[in-house]
C-alpha cells in the first residue's frame, strides 16, 4: 500500500499550531505524565493510543516543514505504478528497467511486485550517480574556467 499525503500552504498554520500540540503532549507523556489526547470526529471523542501519537507528531512536522512535500506511508510491497509513482518515472520504464535487472521484483500472478527497500535502494543509487556526474561536471568546468 502506497498513499501520499500532501499540505497545502493554506494548511501551514493549523498544521504548525496542532504540531506544537502533540509535540506538548509527548513531551508530557514521556516525562511520566498522564496526558488525555483526545480527537473528537463528529460526536465521537477518540482517545489517541501512546503508540499512535508519535506518528501522528511525526507526520504532523513532516507535513508543517514542508508544505506541498509528499509524506509516503508504505508497506513492504508496492505495485509496479506505486513503484514508478514514488521514483517520478513512467510504469513502462520501470518495467524495463526491472527486467534489465537494476531493481528486483517478482511476479504474483501475472502482476509485477517490488519490495519498498528494493525500490528505494534504486533511487538512492541513481541519486548517488547523479551527484557524482554533476560534482565531474563542476570539476571540468572549473579546470576549463582555470586554463
Amino acid at each position: 500500500m502506497l498513499t501520499q499525503i500532501r499540505s497545502t500552504d493554506e494548511e501551514l498554520d493549523s498544521l504548525k499550531a496542532l504540531e506544537d500540540a502533540l509535540g506538548n503532549a509527548e513531551s508530557e507523556r514521556e516525562g511520566g505524565a498522564e496526558v488525555s489526547t483526545v480527537v473528537t470526529i463528529g460526536d465521537a471523542k477518540l482517545p489517541i493510543p501512546s503508540s499512535a501519537l508519535a506518528g501522528l507528531a511525526s507526520l504532523v512536522k513532516a507535513l508543517a516543514d514542508h508544505p506541498g512535500a509528499a509524506v509516503i506511508v508504505a508497506g513492504g510491497e508496492l505495485t509496479s505504478q506505486q513503484a514508478a509513482d514514488l521514483l517520478g518515472v513512467s510504469r513502462p520504464f520501470l518495467t524495463r528497467l526491472c527486467d534489465d535487472g537494476s531493481i528486483e521484483s517478482y511476479k504474483v500472478g501475472t502482476h509485477r511486485r517490488l519490495r519498498l527497500s528494493d525500490v528505494l535502494a534504486y533511487r538512492a543509487r541513481r541519486y548517488e550517480e547523479r551527484d557524482a556526474a554533476l560534482d565531474e561536471m563542476a570539476r571540468i568546468g572549473q579546470e576549463e574556467q582555470a586554463d
